[in-house]
């Protein structure tokens, strides 16, 4: 299963990546992608949440096809 990540605003500068692509042998928790791109990326500090297909939620499971971004908080007018 493949699984593309966008990435937004600091976490896009920190990656240098605005989307990347992972492999799963089967369906992943939210909770796994989160701790592999930490750890790949060193974002400590930065806070940020993850959505599913363009939601905010507490679902933990990604499935193939699904939109996965992670969203540091914005601020602006």
């Amino acid at each position: 299963m493949r699984i593309s990540v966008k990435y937004f605003g600091i976490i896009a500068e920190r990656t240098a990546k605005d989307i990347e692509t992972f492999n799963f042998t089967d369906a992943c928790d939210k909770n796994i992608l989160r701790a592999l791109i930490e750890n790949k990326y060193n974002l400590e500090g930065i806070h940020y949440s993850i959505a599913i297909n363009r939601k905010i939620s507490n679902n933990l499971s990604i499935t193939e096809n699904d939109e996965v971004a992670l969203l540091p908080p914005f601020a602006g007018g």
